[in-house]
Parts: C-alpha cells; structure tokens; sequence
C-alpha cells in the first residue's frame, strides 16, 4: 500500500517540479528577452518617455509566458533540470571568463555588450545540455519470462 501512495505522490511531485521549473524557464527566456532588447530600444524610444517600460514588459509578458512553459514542461523535468544545470554552468563559465579577461587587461568593448554574452551563454548552455543527453547511463531493457514476470537485463 505504502508504495502505491508513494508512486502516485512521486508522479504528482514530478509534475510539479516540472511545472515550477518549467515557469522558471519561461521567465528567465523573457527576462534574458527583454535585457537583450533593452539598451537598443531605450536608445529609439528615448530613456526619459517611456522610462519603466522594461519592468513592465516583463511582467506582461513574463507571467503567460512562464505560465505556457510550465505546463508544457510538465512532464520534462529530468530534461529541465539538465537545462538548469547547463544554462547555471554556462553563466558561471562566461562570467569568469570575462573577469579573467578583464584582470588580463584585454579589450572588452564587443564581449561586454548584452547580447554578446547571451549568445555565448547559449551556446554553451546548448553544448551543455548535449552532453549531459549523451552521457546518460542507458536504461535498463526489460524482458518477460515464461513465466509472465518482468525480468530487468
């Protein structure tokens, strides 16, 4: 009895993880969005008019979005967690990397603009998660007997 209950409280604790990580991926995807886009538009639009735009915007935005990916994501949460490990890696990664750099005294006007750091965040992240996927232990095949019982190989 006491494993059924843990079974069905272990898939609904899943799903839950998933949608919480799932929500926290959409609003970190907004987020990064509006950072990105950030200087380019204050610069058109003017900084003194629409002052506050970027705060609102992501909340706008940040709260369906965040809603969507985690119902999406649901189901997902081993993938999930391998993105938040990646994407975490990859930040600390560029981050000091970039301090090193900038205690070399190297020239960082190019790697220091926002949208720069996001894409070689990305990319890393992307490698990341690659070989995260890839060096996963295999899963165990099963195979039923005569008997009709599962026998794990």
């Amino acid at each position: 009895l006491g494993a059924v209950i843990w079974r069905r409280l272990s898939s609904l604790l899943d799903k839950f993880l998933g949608f919480v990580l799932g929500a926290a991926l959409g609003a970190a995807a907004v987020a990064v969005a509006i950072y990105v886009v950030q200087d380019p538009l204050s610069n058109v639009f003017g900084k003194e008019e629409y002052l506050g735009w970027d705060q609102f915007a992501t909340v706008t935005l940040g709260v369906p979005i965040a809603l969507l990916t985690g119902y999406l994501c649901r189901n997902s949460i081993k993938y999930l967690l391998m993105t938040a490990t990646a994407f975490m890696g990859a930040a600390v990664a560029v981050k000091s990397l970039e301090t090193v750099l900038l205690c070399a005294e190297v020239n960082m006007e190019t790697v220091s603009k926002p949208w720069v750091t996001t894409v070689i965040v990305a990319v890393v992240t992307v490698l990341g998660l690659v070989t995260q996927i890839y060096c996963q232990p295999a899963q165990p095949s099963k195979s039923v007997s005569a008997s009709g019982a599962a026998e794990v190989v």
